[in-house]
C-alpha cells in the first residue's frame, strides 16, 4: 500500500491527478467550447451561480456525467473520489471530513457535524444522509466549516446535492442493471413541457440485491439491498425573470444491514463475510418531503430566492448489542422526525465593485424517539436482569433562527475581499422518560429540559486573480454546532435528572489558503488548498461502565477535548487528447487531540478516530469514436485510504489497515443507447474497512473484536436508453 501511495504522489507531481466534474450546471447556459477544452463547471457553493474556478474555497464537484461513468447509486459511493472525505457504511453511516466525524448514533439529542443538503434543504437526521442519485445534476463537497451561508451545524463541511430541474425540451433516460448477488436495479428520469411556461419531470429507482454476509446463527443472508424512491418536479416560468419549482420526493429502504464479522472473542471467529448474532440488524427508513423554490429577478438588478420545505423521516432499527449468538442484550429503536425550513435570500450588486447576499433562515424540527434494551433469560445474565427491558422515549424540539450576509468588495481589478457573518439562535426542548434497570440505570419520570445557544460565525476571504486562469486565495472562517443531551436508552446509574446529560456547543476555526489554476488552453485544471483548523469543546463520547466495571460500557458525550487539524487537498484534471481524460485527487490530514483528559487517562496527542491521514483517487476515461454517433470506451479507477484508528486510545486492535480498490468498465456508447460491462474491486481484495468492538463482560460472555469488510469482486452489465 505504501508503494501505491508513493505512485499516487508521483503521478500527481507529473500532472495526472485530479477530479473530473464533467457536467456544467444544467440551468445555466455556457458557450460552445472545443472538445479538447474542459467544460466550465457552474456551482452554487456560495448560494449564487458561479464558475468552480472562481470559488475561493476547498470544493469538489461530481456532475451527473461522472456519476454515470462511475456507476454510483448513492452518495456514499462518490466519496472515494473526494480528498479528505470518508464514508463508513455500517449500522449507521459515518462521514468524516478533514478528520472530523459525524458520529453514528441513534441518540436523537446529538446532531451531525456535516450538513447534507438536497436542493438547498438540510436533511435533519443522520439516517437521511446517504441519498440515491437517480436524478442528480451535481454533488458539491465543501470542506471546512460553512458557518456563514450554510450554517446548520456544518462544522466539518457540507454536502450539497442538486437534482435535475424540468426542461422545456422533452427528454429522458432509463438504466437497467444486473450484477453479482442477483443485483437488479432500474432507474429512470424524464421531462417534458406542458406549455411555454410550464414543464414537469419525474424520476425514480428500484434496487434489489441478495445479501453477501452469512449469519452463522440461522444461515440467513444479511447486507442486502431493497429500496425504491421517486421524485417529481413542476417548473413554472411565467416570465424570464420569475421561476417557481415545486418538488416532492419519497424513498424507502427495508434491509438487513451489515453485521460485522467477529474476528476474536465471544461468538467468534465467525469467518470471512460471516457474522454470528441471534438478532440481525434491521435497517428500515422512509423519507418524504415537499419544497417550493422561487427565484425572482427584480427591476433593481437583484435576485430574491426563497426555499420553503417540509420533510418527514422515519427509522426503525434492531441491534444485537452483545454482538454474539446468545440473547444477552437485544436492542431496538424507532425514530420519527418532522422538519420545516424557510430560507429567504437577496443577492445583488452595488456599482461595479460590490456584490452582496443577505438572508434569513428558520428551521423547526421535532423528533420522537423510542429505544429499548432487553436482557435475555439465560444463565449468562445475572438473575435480577433476566428478561428485563429498559425503555427510553420522548421528544426533542429544535428551533433554529439565523440572519446572515456576505459581501464581495473588489478592492482592485483583480483583488477581491469577501466578508461574511451569520448570527444563529438555537433553542432545544427535551421531554423524555426512562424506565431503567435495577443497579444499572435509573428510572426517571417524564422530565422537561431546555438549552439555548447563540453564535456569531464570521468568514473573511481575500482572493487575487493573477490572470484569467490563475487565482490565489486565503480564508479564515468559523463554524459551530449547538449542544444536546445523552438520551440513549442506558445511562450511568448516578444520573438522576436529564439535565445532567447535557453537553455544550462545539466550535472550530479554519485557516486556509489555496490556488485554482488552468494551463495549456485549459486542458489542465489544478487546484490546491492547505488548511489548519482549531477544533474546540469537541462533543466527544467517553466510555462509562454501568455494571461496576464488570459489564457494558456506555458512551456519554461531553465537551472533553480539543484538537489541531492540518493538511491539504490537491485536485487536477487533464485532457491531453480529445478522447482521453485523466482524473484524480490527493488529500492529507493530520488530526490529533491537543488536549483530551478523561479521568486519569490522557489521550492528548492521539489521532482522532476514523481519520485516515492519506486519501487518493486516480482514474482514466477513454472514449474513441468508431462511426457517426457511436464510440467505444473504457474507464479505470484506483482509490486508496490509509489506515486509521477507531478509538480515542489508538489501540492496535481498533486500527483499520489501509485499503485500496480498483474498478473498471468498458462498453459501446451511442446517441440513444449504451451497453456497458463493469467490474468493481477488480483484484478481489477483501480488505477490512472498519474495526470496532462489542459484547459484555458478564461471566462467560466477553468482548468481541469486530470487522467490517469490503465487498469482494463483483460484475455487472448495464443497458441505458435516452430519448
Amino acid at each position: 500500500m505504501k508503494r501505491a501511495l508513493k505512485l499516487t504522489c508521483a503521478t500527481l507531481a507529473f500532472g495526472c491527478v485530479g477530479i473530473a466534474p464533467q457536467l456544467a450546471f444544467a440551468q445555466s447556459e455556457a458557450p460552445a467550447a472545443d472538445e479538447s477544452v474542459q467544460d466550465e463547471i457552474i456551482v452554487t457553493a456560495r448560494r449564487v451561480a458561479e464558475s468552480l474556478q472562481d470559488v475561493p474555497i476547498s470544493l469538489s464537484v461530481v456532475g451527473s456525467a461522472e456519476v454515470e461513468e462511475r456507476n454510483n447509486t448513492r452518495v456514499s459511493e462518490l466519496v472515494a473520489t473526494i480528498p479528505n472525505v470518508t464514508f463508513t457504511s455500517g449500522v449507521l453511516p459515518t462521514i468524516t471530513v478533514r478528520g472530523i466525524t459525524s458520529q453514528a448514533r441513534v441518540n436523537p439529542g446529538f446532531d451531525s457535524g456535516v450538513g447534507v443538503y438536497i436542493d438547498g434543504v438540510v436533511q435533519g437526521k443522520l439516517f437521511a444522509f446517504d441519498q440515491p442519485l437517480y436524478d442528480i445534476d451535481r454533488v458539491e463537497f465543501l470542506r471546512g466549516p460553512q458557518g456563514t451561508l450554510f450554517g446548520k451545524n456544518s462544522v466539518a463541511g457540507a454536502i450539497s446535492m442538486t437534482t435535475r430541474n424540468p426542461e422545456f425540451t422533452a427528454s429522458g433516460k432509463v438504466d437497467v442493471e444486473y450484477g453479482s448477488f442477483d443485483k437488479r436495479e432500474l432507474t429512470a428520469w424524464a421531462t417534458t413541457p406542458l406549455s411555454d411556461t410550464l414543464a414537469v419531470s419525474a424520476g425514480g429507482f428500484i434496487t434489489k440485491r441478495d445479501g453477501y454476509v452469512t449469519n452463522n446463527f440461522d444461515g440467513r443472508k444479511v447486507a442486502n439491498d431493497d429500496g425504491w424512491g421517486a421524485r417529481a418536479k413542476i417548473l413554472w416560468k411565467p416570465t424570464e425573470n420569475v421561476q417557481f419549482v415545486v418538488s416532492g420526493d419519497v424513498m424507502k429502504d427495508d434491509i438487513l444491514s451489515y453485521n460485522s464479522e467477529i474476528v476474536s472473542g465471544y461468538g467468534g471467529p465467525s469467518g470471512r463475510y460471516r457474522t454470528n448474532v441471534n438478532l440481525p440488524t434491521l435497517a428500515y427508513r422512509k423519507l418524504k418531503g415537499i419544497s417550493l423554490t422561487a427565484d425572482i429577478d427584480t427591476s433593481f438588478g437583484g435576485r430574491i430566492s426563497s426555499i420553503t420545505a417540509y420533510r418527514t423521516a422515519e427509522s426503525r432499527r434492531t441491534n444485537d448489542t452483545d454482538a454474539g449468538p446468545l440473547a444477552v442484550v437485544d436492542s431496538a429503536s424507532r425514530s420519527k422526525q418532522k422538519q420545516f425550513s424557510q430560507e429567504l435570500r437577496l443577492s445583488s450588486e452595488i456599482g461595479d465593485r460590490l456584490n452582496y447576499i443577505v438572508g434569513l433562515y428558520y428551521f423547526r424540527q421535532t423528533t420522537d424517539n423510542f429505544s429499548s434494551s432487553t436482557f435475555g433469560a439465560i444463565p449468562n445474565v445475572p438473575g435480577f436482569l433476566r428478561g428485563r427491558t429498559g425503555n427510553t422515549f420522548g421528544a426533542i424540539d429544535t428551533d433554529s433562527m439565523a440572519i446572515f450576509g456576505s459581501v464581495d468588495w473588489k478592492l482592485a481589478d483583480r483583488l477581491t475581499l469577501t466578508a461574511g457573518l451569520r448570527y444563529t439562535i438555537d433553542d432545544k426542548d427535551l421531554r423524555y422518560q426512562q424506565i431503567g434497570f435495577p443497579f444499572i440505570a435509573p428510572t426517571l419520570p417524564v422530565q422537561p429540559d431546555g438549552i439555548s445557544a447563540k453564535d456569531l460565525s464570521p468568514t473573511l476571504n481575500i482572493r487575487y486573480e493573477a490572470s484569467d486562469d490563475l487565482m490565489l486565495y486565503a480564508t479564515a472562517s468559523r463554524g459551530f454546532k449547538s449542544g444536546g443531551w445523552n438520551v440513549d436508552n442506558i445511562t450511568d446509574p448516578a444520573i438522576t435528572n436529564f439535565n445532567q446529560l447535557r453537553f455544550l456547543d462545539e466550535s472550530i476555526w479554519n485557516y486556509e489558503g489555496g490556488i485554482k489554476s488552468q494551463f495549456l488552453d485549459r486542458k489542465i485544471t489544478f487546484n490546491l488548498s492547505a488548511f489548519y483548523q482549531k477544533y474546540s469543546d469537541i462533543q466527544t463520547p467517553q466510555l462509562t461502565p454501568v455494571l461496576g466495571g464488570g459489564g457494558a460500557l456506555v458512551a456519554i458525550v461531553t465537551n472533553a477535548a480539543s484538537a489541531d487539524i492540518k493538511g491539504f487537498e490537491a485536485e487536477l484534471t487533464a485532457k491531453p487528447v480529445d478522447i482521453l481524460t485523466l482524473n484524480g485527487s490527493l488529500g492529507y490530514t493530520k488530526a490529533t487531540y491537543s488536549r483530551y483528559i478523561d479521568g486519569v487517562n490522557d489521550f492528548s496527542g492521539n489521532r482522532l478516530p476514523n481519520a485516515p491521514d492519506w486519501t487518493a483517487n486516480l482514474s482514466a476515461t477513454l472514449r474513441a469514436p468508431v462511426s457517426d454517433g457511436w464510440s467505444i470506451g473504457t474507464r479505470g479507477e484506483y482509490s486508496y485510504a490509509a489506515g486509521f484508528f477507531g478509538d480515542r486510545e489508538n489501540t492496535a486492535v481498533r486500527r483499520t489497515p489501509s485499503f485500496s480498490t480498483i474498478n473498471a468498465s468498458a462498453g459501446i456508447y451511442g446517441k440513444n443507447f449504451d451497453l456497458e460491462g463493469f467490474v468493481n474491486n477488480l483484484t478481489d481484495s477483501e480488505d477490512i474497512i472498519f474495526r470496532s468492538g462489542g459484547g459484555f463482560g458478564f461471566a462467560g460472555v466477553g468482548f468481541n473484536d469486530l470487522a467490517t469488510r469490503r465487498l469482494g469482486r463483483t460484475f455487472g452489465i448495464r443497458l441505458s436508453g435516452r430519448f
